[in-house]
């Protein structure tokens, strides 16, 4: 990353990638840097800040992610990702439950087959106690992911162990840990994996 620092002008898109790759290597502390650095440059661009929201998403600080993406509603209130990025940190943070489920199933209108977005409805529902709504979105999320995601597949394997089909959830915990970059999710997903038979 050091030697494409040099090599490329850093405009916009030097940032976006930089902080991208980063969070890919499960570096996301470093992707925040690239970010920050990239959103006191480009203050006004939404990607930028969606790209910053995306770091700290990766830190686990939604309070953070909830500063940069709520005041985004009233200049953008159709766009798909703000709304899905509001809504998920509120759930997230276990408030404004409500809301989130508006602000959600908005962005599902919009883009009505976006797994990330179909995942945040799923997981609202979740956390609403809804658990058949829950895995009915959180199915659809991930059979359209073009590959494992390893939260999305967690979330419906929590589903599933809330609901009482241990065996199921089992099974999809293995599969998040397949699919798992990031070390905290790892570390998490492999928790709950610890209460499951092992595999014959």
């Amino acid at each position: 990353m050091e030697d494409f620092s040099k090599r490329y002008p850093k405009n916009k898109n030097y940032y976006i990638f930089l902080a991208n790759f980063a969070e890919i290597l499960d570096f996301c502390e470093r992707g925040v840097e690239y970010a920050e650095e990239g959103a006191k440059a480009y203050p006004e661009e939404l990607d930028m800040v969606l790209t910053l929201a995306s770091g700290y998403a990766c830190l686990e600080n939604y309070e953070k992610v909830l500063s940069l993406v709520e005041p985004l509603l009233k200049k953008y209130p159709k766009d798909a990702f703000v709304l899905n990025f509001v809504g998920y940190s509120y759930v997230e943070l276990g408030k404004n439950l409500e809301e989130a489920e508006k602000l959600l199933l908005r962005a599902l209108q919009i883009n009505p087959l976006d797994p990330y977005i179909l995942d945040s409805v799923g997981w609202c529902y979740y956390k609403k106690g809804d658990l058949d709504l829950a895995i009915q979105y959180l199915e659809k999320a991930v059979n359209r992911l073009p590959e494992d995601e390893a939260v999305i597949v967690e979330h419906l394997a929590d589903a599933y162990l809330k609901k009482g089909n241990k065996e199921k959830a089992c099974e999809l915990y293995q599969k998040a840990l397949k699919a798992v970059i990031h070390k905290r999710d790892k570390e998490r997903i492999e928790k709950k994996f610890e209460n499951c038979p092992i595999p014959k």
